[in-house]
C-alpha cells in the first residue's frame, strides 16, 4: 500500500465528526487501481427538501445520491445501512482498511463508516437526525406519534399527542360548547339586569332581620335588630341622608321594630337597588350591631299580634337559617333580597354568602352604612365573561389546529402547535382574572369576590402549566390529579367560608379536573389491559419454558445460581454505577496552554493525574507536543479550548446530540462485533440466522460458520443498530428527550443451548480487558418477577468498549447492550410474536 500522508491527528470523531476527513486510508475500487487517496463513488446530485434527506443508491450507476425523504419513506434508512457496513453491497465498492496517519489501524468496515460519516458532513447532512428531532419537538413532525391514547399519558409531550386523538378532541369540544353557552347565558342575565335601574321589587314591605351581632349573640338571645333606622335605596343609588337631590331619593319609610327585625313600609310599593341602615343610638351599644343579617321583602299583609312571631328563632348555629331564599314571618311570605355580602352566578345573578360585616362604630345617624346591589359593567365582563371566552376559544381552536395540522404541514404551510393555542386561551383567561383581582383590591371591593377570583386563578394557572410544559416530562397525570385535589380542596374551603358548608356549591373547574383525570386513568388502564391480553399467550409459553428449565435437573439449578455470582463479579470494574448508567461525554481537562510555533502545548502544571498509556505512534507524539494521557491533541481542540480526557466520563455532561450518539453507536457497534465473535468462539455461542419472511427462526453455531463467507453476515444481523424511528419513539414515550438514556442503539445477541455455555460467555466477558461492564440484568434469577417482561427472560448486559481503538475514535464511553439468551427462549421469538409485542408496546406507550 501507498504510505499515508503526514498530517495532524484528527479530533475525536464523536465530538467533531467533520474531522474524520483527516486520515486517508488505502482503498481499492472494484476493477480500479489503488492510490493514496480514498476512491469514493462520485455524487450524482444533491436535492434538499427542508431538513429531510436520505441517502439512496442508483441501480444504474452505483452512485450515492441525495433524494427527498418523501420518495424513500423514512429518510435515513439507507444511512443506517451505511452505518452498519452495508454500502459495499449497494455500490460494489470494497474497503480494505489500513493504518491512519496517526498510527491507528482500522478495518474495512470501519473505513467505510468513517468515509460515510465524512461524506455526510461534506453534504451538510451530518445533523439530519437532530434536525428531524427538532421538528418532532416543535410539533411540526407528528409521524412518530403512533402510540394509543392510553399509552401517551406518561409520554414526553402528552398534551400534543392527546390533542391529535379523538377522545380529547371530543372532550375539548364539549368543554368549549359548555363554556360558550354559560358565558352567553351569563351575558344575557347581566344585560337584563343592566337594563333595569333596580335589583328587586316593587315591594311594599321590607324587613331587616339580624341573625348575629358583633359580640356573637344569636338565636333567642337576640333582643333586637341593633339598628336605629332602616330603608331601601332606589334608582338614585343614594340614601336620603347622603343625597344632594332629595327629589331623586325614596321618601322615608314607615319604620317599626318587631323582635329581631326592623320593618320599612312603603305604601304602594317601591323598587330597590340597595338599602341603608343607621347603627344604634345608644353609646356603648357597638357590641349589639348586626354582624350578619338578611333583608326580606313582601307584598302580603303582616300580622304581628303580640310580637311572638318576630322573636329570634331557636336555631343554632345562625347560618343554618341564613341561606333560606323564602320564609314565613308574622303571617306573610317573604322573599330574600339582600345580605351583607354576595357573589354572582350565571343563572340567578345574585348569590348571597354568609360572611359577616362590620358596621361603623359611630352611633345613630353618624353611623350610616349603605349596600348597593349593582356591579360595574367592566368588572362583570372582565371576570365573568372575558375570563371564560378565551378558555372556550382556546379549546375550540386547538382542536381545529390539531385536525388541520397534518394537511397544512404537508402543504409546507405554517400553523402554531395546537397545545400553544390552547395555552394561549388559558393564559388570556388568567390575565383577565388577574386584572379584575387587582381592580377589586385597589377599589376596596368585596373580599368574597377577590377570594373567589384568587382561587379561580389557581386552577387556571395549574392547567396552564400542564399544557405549556407538556406535562413536565411525563407527569401530566400526576399534575392533573394534584390540580384536581387542590382545586376541589380550595373550593371546599371557599364554600365553608361563604356558606359554612364545604359542599354548598359545585366547582366547575374542579369537576373538569376530575372528569379529565378519571377519563385518562380509565384509558390508561384499558391500554395496559390490552397490552397484557396481547402478550398473555406468550407469557404462558415463556413461563412454561422457564419452569421446564428449572425442573430439568440439579446441575442446571446450580448453574443458574452460579450465574448470579458471575453477574455480580462482572460489575467489579463498573465506573458509572454511582452516578447512573447513561451516555456521558468525556470530562474536560482544565489546561494552561501556551503557543509553541504553529501548535499549542500544555505546561507541566496541567498534566493529567490519570495513568499514562503508551503512545500508538511515536512519530506523531514527537511532532505534536500537546498531549493528554500521552496522547496527541489535535490543534483545533487546543484552539477552541476543548481538551478531554479519554476514558473519563463527566457525570454532569450527558450526551444531548442525536447525531453524536448515533455516530458513537456506529463506531462502537463495529468494535462490538469483533468482541461478540471472540466470546461466541470461547463459549460455543449461537446466532440467529433467520431469512426474511420465515415465521420460524433458524440458528447456527459460530464455530461452524466462522470460516464461511456468510459467517460474518450472521454476526452482522445479530448486531444491527436500532432504527431512528424506534429511538425517537422511546425518546417521546419513555425517556423525555434525554438522549443519554439510549443505551441499546448498538446491541447484539448471543444464544446458548445450555446455562453452562452462557456462564462461559459471561466469564469470557469478565476476562476481556477491552470491555467494562456497567450494568447487568439477570432475568434468569429464580426470584425475578417476569410479570414486567411478560414472561420473557435473558441476561442483559450494558458495557463499554475501552480498547485503544475505541479511545482513539472517541467511543470508549458509549454504552452498548449485549443480550445472552437461552435457545429455548430464543425459539419462541418469531415474526408473529414480535408483531404482537410491537402492538402491545404501542398500546402501553413504551
Amino acid at each position: 500500500p501507498f504510505p499515508p500522508p503526514r498530517g495532524p491527528p484528527p479530533a475525536s470523531l464523536a465530538e467533531f465528526p467533520q474531522l474524520v476527513a483527516g486520515p486517508t486510508m488505502h482503498a481499492t475500487a472494484s476493477g480500479g487501481a489503488g492510490g493514496d487517496m480514498p476512491a469514493m463513488p462520485p455524487l450524482d446530485r444533491l436535492t434538499r427538501v427542508g431538513s429531510r434527506a436520505s441517502l439512496q443508491s442508483s441501480a444504474k450507476s452505483g452512485e450515492q445520491a441525495m433524494e427527498p425523504a418523501a420518495k424513500s419513506g423514512f429518510g435515513g434508512y439507507n444511512v443506517v445501512g451505511w452505518l452498519n457496513g452495508q454500502a459495499k453491497a449497494q455500490v460494489g465498492y470494497e474497503f480494505d482498511g489500513g493504518e491512519t496517519s496517526w498510527g491507528l489501524w482500522v478495518s474495512g468496515p470501519m473505513e467505510e463508516l468513517l468515509e460515510g460519516l465524512c461524506r455526510m458532513s461534506c453534504l451538510g447532512i451530518s445533523d439530519f437526525l437532530d434536525s428531524r428531532f427538532e421538528g418532532v419537538r416543535k410539533g411540526t413532525d407528528v409521524s412518530y406519534d403512533t402510540g394509543s391514547f392510553g399509552g401517551i399519558i406518561f409520554a414526553t409531550r402528552p398534551v400534543s399527542s392527546a390533542l391529535r386523538r379523538l377522545p380529547l378532541k371530543v372532550f375539548l369540544l364539549a368543554a368549549s360548547v359548555y363554556l360558550f353557552y354559560s358565558s352567553e347565558s351569563a351575558r344575557a342575565v347581566f344585560d337584563s339586569e343592566l337594563g333595569k335601574d333596580f335589583a328587586f321589587g316593587p315591594f311594599e314591605h321590607y324587613r331587616l332581620e339580624t341573625l348575629l351581632t358583633r359580640n356573637g349573640t344569636e338565636g333567642t338571645q337576640l333582643a333586637g335588630p341593633g339598628v336605629s333606622a332602616f330603608g331601601v335605596i332606589g334608582s338614585s343609588g343614594c340614601s336620603p341622608a347622603g343625597s344632594w337631590d332629595q327629589d331623586k331619593t325614596l321618601p322615608p319609610p314607615i319604620s317599626s321594630l318587631a323582635g329581631t327585625s326592623m320593618l320599612a313600609t312603603y305604601p304602594g310599593g317601591v323598587r330597590m337597588l340597595g338599602w341603608y341602615m343607621n347603627t344604634g343610638k345608644t353609646q356603648g351599644s357597638e357590641a349589639l350591631d348586626p354582624a350578619f343579617f338578611n333583608v326580606w321583602a313582601t307584598n302580603d299583609d303582616i300580622e304581628i299580634g303580640d310580637g311572638s312571631c318576630a322573636r329570634g328563632k331557636d336555631v343554632y348555629p345562625w347560618w343554618k337559617m341564613a341561606d333560606d331564599q323564602e320564609t314565613r314571618w308574622c303571617g306573610a311570605r317573604w322573599t330574600r333580597v339582600g345580605a351583607p355580602r354576595w357573589r354572582h352566578r350565571t343563572s340567578t345573578y345574585w348569590d348571597f354568602v354568609h360572611t359577616t360585616v362590620e358596621l361603623p362604630e359611630a352611633r345613630g345617624s353618624e353611623g350610616l352604612a349603605t349596600f348597593l346591589l349593582m356591579t360595574p359593567r367592566q368588572s362583570y365582563f372582565v371576570y365573568w365573561l372575558w375570563g371564560t371566552y378565551p378558555w372556550a376559544a382556546g379549546c375550540l381552536l386547538s382542536v381545529l389546529a390539531a385536525t388541520l395540522q397534518p394537511y397544512i404541514v404537508r402543504a409546507r404551510g405554517f400553523i402554531p402547535p395546537p397545545y400553544l393555542i390552547l395555552w394561549s386561551g388559558i393564559t388570556a383567561s388568567i390575565v383577565m382574572s388577574l386584572t379584575q383581582l387587582v381592580v377589586e383590591l385597589q377599589e376596596g371591593g368585596m373580599k368574597s369576590v377577590a377570594l373567589e377570583i384568587a382561587m379561580a386563578l389557581t386552577s387556571s394557572t395549574t392547567m396552564s402549566i400542564v399544557v405549556f410544559t407538556q406535562g413536565f416530562k411525563g407527569h401530566m397525570f400526576l399534575m392533573l390529579v394534584v390540580g384536581s385535589v387542590v382545586e376541589n380542596l380550595q373550593w371546599a374551603v371557599c364554600c365553608y367560608i361563604f356558606w359554612h358548608d364545604p359542599m354548598a356549591r359545585i366547582s366547575v373547574p374542579g369537576l373538569f379536573f376530575i372528569i379529565l383525570s378519571v377519563a385518562l386513568l380509565l384509558f390508561r388502564q384499558k391500554a395496559v389491559w390490552k397490552s397484557k391480553r396481547l402478550l398473555r399467550e406468550h407469557k404462558i409459553m415463556y413461563d412454561e419454558t422457564w419452569n421446564a428449565i428449572w425442573a430439568s435437573g440439579e446441575e442446571t439449578r446450580k448453574e443458574l445460581l452460579n450465574l448470579q455470582t458471575l453477574t455480580e463479579q462482572l460489575l467489579a470494574g463498573s465506573t458509572l454505577h454511582t452516578t447512573g448508567v447513561r451516555q456521558y461525554n468525556r470530562r474536560r481537562v482544565q489546561t494552561a496552554l501556551s503557543r509553541t510555533g504553529s501548535f499549542f502545548s500544555r505546561t507541566p502544571s496541567a498534566l493529567s493525574r490519570t495513568p499514562s498509556a503508551p503512545s500508538r505512534s511515536p512519530s506523531a507524539a514527537e511532532e505534536y507536543p500537546g498531549r493528554v494521557d500521552n496522547e496527541p491533541i489535535h490543534p483545533l481542540f487546543l484552539d477552541i479550548g476543548l481538551v478531554t480526557q479519554p476514558g473519563v466520563a463527566d457525570p454532569k455532561s450527558r450526551i444531548e446530540c442525536f447525531s453524536q450518539i448515533y455516530c458513537q453507536a456506529a463506531i462502537a457497534n463495529l468494535l462490538l462485533m469483533d468482541r461478540i465473535k471472540d466470546w461466541a468462539e470461547q463459549s460455543d455461542g449461537i446466532f440467529r440466522d433467520k431469512v426474511d419472511g420465515e415465521s420460524e427462526a433458524t440458528f447456527v453455531r459460530w464455530r461452524a460458520v466462522k470460516g464461511d463467507a456468510g459467517g460474518t453476515q450472521v454476526v452482522d444481523r445479530a448486531s444491527t443498530l436500532k432504527g431512528h424511528k424506534r429511538c425517537i419513539e422511546k425518546l417521546l414515550r419513555v425517556y423525555h428527550d434525554d438522549f443519554s438514556h439510549l443505551m441499546d442503539i448498538s446491541r447484539s445477541c448471543i444464544v446458548f443451548s445450555t446455562i453452562k455455555a452462557l456462564n462461559e460467555c459471561l466469564q469470557a466477558i469478565a476476562d476481556d480487558d477491552d470491555v467494562v461492564v456497567e450494568r447487568v440484568k439477570n432475568r434468569y434469577h429464580p426470584d425475578y418477577d417476569s410479570e414486567a417482561t411478560a414472561g420473557y427472560r435473558d441476561v442483559c448486559i450494558n458495557l463499554r468498549l475501552v480498547s485503544s481503538q475505541a479511545k482513539a475514535l472517541g467511543a470508549e464511553l458509549f454504552v452498548c447492550e449485549v443480550q445472552l439468551q437461552l435457545l429455548d427462549f430464543a425459539r419462541l421469538k418469531t415474526n408473529g410474536s414480535h408483531k404482537r409485542y410491537v402492538e402491545a408496546r404501542q398500546s402501553r406507550g413504551t
